[in-house]
């Protein structure tokens, strides 16, 4: 990692966002791909570490040895501040190279309040904002995801759009660039090649009079999964997650995922679980989850779930999406694991049954009654409750009907748990392109703010919590979903007054928004309004949904209170997207599956043999914290093979006991870790297993058996010493600094928490200090319960203030022992 780039990334909260590096991540040769494609999620790394399209798509692309696909996210706040002091561009993960030097760049839209994101991160890579203004030496800008069913807003930004799939398509599409590149045949020409494939809209081509259509994959269980994706730095994402069925016909009336994602494809029951197995085996992740819009309607639910749990010769946890109320069976309760800690979620979605019959959601009040019950009886203690408001046709009795359905909710919890939690989550029905409520009214951000009101003066009481979305990011989300190509003026020109982040409640900037609209003369309510049927929306020509037809039969339908049957298990209903050859395809014979045989469990029940590794943490590792830090030594254990021990109670974890945290962003040499295996392995033997599967940055340099009764790390050790590199100082300064410590008065540095001060003279805490030559010196620190650290030191000596300090480089060298 480059000096200037260390000092960048220390400056700014959260560091391990842009270091990469993780397990499973993957850096190529640069200069021997004939195609180079950065994958950008335009929000944080939590955020897009947890998609499952940048996963395929990275894994996809780098299995060809032809082609390169690093990553990129959004900068927070503080990182955009200090790439653009330095004037540096932003950057990817894996190189560190800037994203205007790569070939592609694609951007993932799956949320319409990231598309200021979007433009920031072009404007952080010095690639120009709009493709009219990009030529043969910019990228290639290539947008992606759900958000592109209606492409328009966002259009004059994209070189490119891709509509549906994305797994054959991308590959179709480095192939083009990669001919384009060898043939030198230009920017223009490599456009009008992507504008023939189904399913990739060119904008500045114009829509074709036979529409664009959609890229579609035909068999979701021959399809490509990453079966060794990248391991996050952050335990909230370490779980094996595989797409189980792909689509939805259950025709939930608002939801445009469950019309645009048709037809309903499947894994089978043996592809998922050796999907799972796969991964789990190759990250060492201790929870799973099958993952599909509606989960529980994947046939084979409950034997995978079962299987999963047979297989692993670890303990793992299951965990599913949002379920629908009427789905839940003692089989699928059984085989959850031990994830009862956490809350289980549910989604009603309207507080009657007459709204969710309007809906098309077809359960019933009993139906969710009974499924509580069931997950309060398996030992959960929290139930969340997801609903819509401002559904067409809402009246006051659906807004009741969600406070007397989470009270009932609780009072079915109180019964096993006097502790029992229900939470209602409430967001605004926002009219989606595609579906058959895109002609409905959205109602006003102040209406949604008197429901959530209502709302919250009648979800009180012990044990009953509400959640809601801000109303006015539901109201900008409306717009966009509906709007067309004049609405990128109003993006570029909230994205230039600062809009950032506009899905966290924290940044939302509603005036910035509200400027940008009169700054461009766009009355934002006309989006709001109930359309005819026979208005043009601006996606029409692209032809990419559920025919019209379908969409005001089932507005209409809607209205008479009628059901519309999943197609998957009765009559075609028409929608125009599904082929009727992926209808019905059959899964593979549960009861045949040699999966189903037992694993050894024995993870309990041998003693435990402990040993202490010594490890060196350098380069980008070295800004990963504690906690981040054990997490890592628990994956890596479960990864490599070995048997580790667990501790005892209802959520097991693998005993290891790392030594007291480094700063963030010191390197160390010296770092030490104790673990406790079931067998007697060969020092050597564990040393080679677990740098197999450590991170970037980590390496165990020495393995050593621990007798019973050894000390802790901490209590082990008498003295630290470092090497502290001070650029800014020559040997002289650091010799004069040096020379108190050898005086006769004392040197004090005040620690300050909170209110209290604590003076530490550093004469008693320093056993030696030697300066190295210009700018270096080494420290030994005794340790004591003062706990003296080397900024500590730089400080009282060199009078360091915080800015100094941020450019010093210390390197942890050496603990000695008692």
């Amino acid at each position: 990692m480059e000096k200037s780039t260390r000092e960048m990334i220390a400056s700014v909260r959260n560091p391990y966002r842009y270091i990469g590096g993780e397990p499973g991540s993957i850096r190529k040769d640069w200069d021997s791909a004939s195609v180079r494609i950065c994958l950008v999620f335009p929000d944080t790394y939590e955020l897009g570490m947890s998609h499952i399209g940048l996963s395929i798509l990275y894994s996809i692309i780098n299995s060809s040895d032809d082609w390169l696909a690093e990553r990129s996210f959004s900068p927070w706040i503080d990182m955009e501040e200090a790439l653009t002091s330095a004037g540096r561009s932003l950057f990817s993960l894996e190189s560190g190279r800037p994203l205007s030097e790569f070939d592609i760049v694609g951007i993932s839209l799956g949320y319409e309040l990231t598309y200021s994101n979007a433009l920031t991160v072009l404007d952080l890579s010095g690639i120009p904002i709009r493709a009219k203004h990009r030529s043969d030496g910019d990228p290639i800008v290539i947008a992606g995801g759900p958000c592109t069913y209606n492409p328009m807003p966002v259009a004059p930004f994209f070189d490119a759009i891709v509509i549906g799939d994305g797994e054959e398509i991308s590959e179709k599409i480095c192939r083009i660039v990669a001919n384009g590149k060898r043939s030198r045949c230009g920017r223009e020409k490599i456009l009008e090649e992507l504008s023939n494939l189904e399913g990739v809209f060119v904008p500045v081509r114009g829509i074709p009079e036979c529409g664009v259509g959609r890229a579609l994959i035909h068999d979701l269980n021959r399809a490509k999964f990453p079966r060794h994706p990248v391991v996050p730095y952050f335990a909230t994402q370490m779980r094996a997650a595989v797409e189980v069925s792909r689509g939805c016909a259950r025709g939930c009336r608002f939801c445009q995922a469950g019309y645009i994602y048709r037809p309903v494809r499947q894994r089978s029951c043996e592809t998922a679980v050796g999907i799972v197995s796969d991964i789990v085996k190759n990250t060492g992740h201790e929870d799973f989850s099958f993952l599909s819009l509606s989960v529980s309607d994947w046939p084979p639910l409950q034997e995978a779930l079962a299987i999963v749990h047979k297989k692993s010769e670890l303990p793992i946890d299951a965990s599913l999406p949002s379920l629908r109320v009427e789905a839940l069976t003692d089989g699928m309760m059984k085989n959850m694991g031990s994830a009862r800690s956490g809350s289980f979620t549910l989604a009603p979605e309207a507080g009657t049954e007459r709204m969710r019959r309007a809906i098309n959601k077809g359960n019933t009040d009993g139906d969710l009654y009974a499924s509580v019950e069931k997950i309060f009886s398996y030992g959960w203690h929290a139930v969340k409750l997801y609903f819509m408001i401002g559904l067409p046709g809402e009246t006051q009795e659906d807004l009741d009907g969600i406070a007397g359905i989470a009270k009932r909710c609780l009072e079915i919890g109180r019964r096993r748990h006097r502790r029992a939690e229900v939470t209602v989550s409430t967001s605004t029905f926002i009219p989606k392109p595609h579906t058959p409520f895109q002609w409905e009214k959205q109602i006003s951000a102040e209406e949604t703010i008197e429901k959530q009101d209502y709302l919250k003066r009648v979800l009180r009481g012990r044990g009953l919590f509400y959640r809601w979305h801000d109303a006015n990011m539901s109201w900008l989300e409306g717009i966009f979903a509906r709007g067309g190509a004049e609405l990128a003026d109003v993006i570029e020109a909230a994205q230039a007054a600062g809009a950032r982040f506009d899905g966290w409640d924290e940044m939302f900037r509603f005036d910035i928004w509200r400027s940008a609209f009169e700054k461009c003369g766009i009355d934002p309510s006309v989006y709001l309004f109930e359309r005819p049927e026979d208005y043009l929306f601006p996606w029409d020509p692209l032809r990419c949904g559920p025919s019209r037809k379908f969409l005001i039969d089932e507005r209409r339908k809607s209205r008479e209170l009628l059901q519309t049957e999943d197609c998957t298990a009765g009559i075609c209903s028409a929608c125009g997207l599904c082929d009727p050859s992926l209808r019905n395809l059959p899964l593979a014979d549960l009861h045949q599956n040699p999966l189903l045989q037992d694993a050894p469990k024995d993870v309990e029940k041998a003693e435990s043999i402990k040993f202490r590794l010594k490890y060196s943490k350098t380069g980008g590792a070295a800004f990963l914290g504690g906690i981040e830090t054990a997490d890592i030594w628990r994956i890596a254990l479960r990864a490599s093979g070995l048997r580790a021990a667990y501790s005892s109670g209802y959520h097991p974890r693998i005993k290891v006991s790392v030594g007291s945290a480094l700063p963030v962003g010191m390197e160390s040499e010296c770092e030490f870790v104790d673990i406790e295996l079931l067998s007697n392995e060969f020092e050597e033997d564990i040393l080679n297993l677990l740098n197999e599967r450590l991170p970037q940055g980590f390496r165990v340099e020495e393995v050593s058996l621990l007798p019973p009764g050894a000390a802790s790390i901490e209590k082990s050790v008498e003295a630290v010493r470092y090497e502290v590199l001070l650029p800014w100082l020559s040997r002289g300064e650091l010799e004069a600094g040096a020379s108190r410590l050898r005086s006769n008065e004392p040197v004090f540095y005040v620690k300050k928490k909170g209110d209290r001060e604590r003076a530490i003279d550093l004469k008693e805490q320093i056993a030696e200090l030697d300066v190295l030559g210009d700018g270096a010196i080494s420290v030994t620190i005794r340790s004591s319960e003062a706990v003296l650290r080397p900024s500590h030191v730089i400080s009282a000596l060199y009078g360091a203030g915080d800015e100094l300090l941020s450019r010093a480089l210390v390197r942890k060298l050496e603990l000695i022992s008692k």
